[in-house]
């Protein structure tokens, strides 16, 4: 079973199965199911998407959930906005929900986008297929080049020009002085996704994951042991944690880890 994890503590399966962490045992909230491929949390809700358009929307209040389809292409990025979200997909898809209303928020992208990190509804970074990345401001969405010919799986981000984005192939490209620099990553993995606070954290396949307090295209990634072969697919920190998911045939497994890479507490038999 392939898990996706939003920082509220949410996780899903690939089946779009909702489980819920208390603090002490996981929980199915939700059965539904679902073709979901990621999610992004704010305070008062969880935002998922996936193929075909299917977006969820879970109320932390009222512990209600909504779903839709809103396009036949595949749903593959989602970051929170303060009242809503942007998503990103197949074929140049983006969308933006705000109050409530979903929009279509890009046109003239050709290329499908895997990743997405936003700050507003005039600044974002998304990532896709052949290196590419476009950035959002005022004058709308504009290609960057990376510089990288393998697609990018995620980006992650501090601010709008302290960003890293991560890709098959052990791919690790960060945003520096104006372009995008190659990252040494050490690994020929393709890499499933990072996390920007509390410093660079990096998962991939066969148990890959990759840390570094320096986010300059000179740092050092360090890798972590968590003694798994394992595909890690999600990571997310919470306070001084740092929470990582991973998946292997119909098995998966959930690692919470200290900011310095020692073990707090796994589930799961991967």
């Amino acid at each position: 079973m392939s898990w996706r994890v939003a920082a509220a503590l949410a996780v899903l399966s690939n089946g779009g199965g909702l489980l819920r962490y208390d603090g002490g045992t996981w929980q199915q909230v939700d059965g539904t199911l679902r073709s979901l491929t990621n999610v992004a949390c704010s305070p008062g809700a969880a935002y998922a998407v996936g193929l075909l358009g299917a977006i969820l929307i879970g109320d932390e209040q009222t512990r209600q959930i909504r779903s839709t389809d809103i396009t036949t292409q595949d749903l593959f990025g989602v970051s929170s906005l303060p009242d809503g979200a942007l998503m990103v997909g197949t074929n140049g898809t983006v969308f933006v929900l705000d109050n409530g209303d979903i929009q279509i928020f890009a046109k003239g992208i050709d290329e499908s986008l895997y990743g997405v990190v936003a700050f507003s509804l005039e600044s974002a970074w998304a990532v896709g297929d052949s290196g590419i990345t476009y950035r959002l401001d005022a004058r709308g969405w504009n290609p960057v080049g990376s510089g990288q010919a393998n697609p990018l799986r995620a980006v992650a981000a501090t601010s709008p020009s302290d960003v890293v984005a991560v890709g098959d192939a052990g791919t690790v490209v960060v945003w520096s002085d104006g372009s995008w620099r190659a990252m040494p990553s050490g690994v020929d993995v393709d890499l499933r996704d990072v996390i920007a606070e509390p410093g660079v954290w990096i998962v991939g396949d066969k148990g890959t994951l990759l840390t570094t307090n320096d986010t300059t295209p000179q740092g050092t990634l360090r890798r972590v042991d968590l003694r798994t072969e394992c595909d890690l697919v999600s990571i997310f920190a919470r306070k001084d944690e740092v929470w990582i998911i991973g998946r292997a045939g119909l098995g998966g497994a959930v690692w919470q880890l200290r900011t310095d890479g020692s073990l707090i507490r796994k589930w799961g038999g991967c």
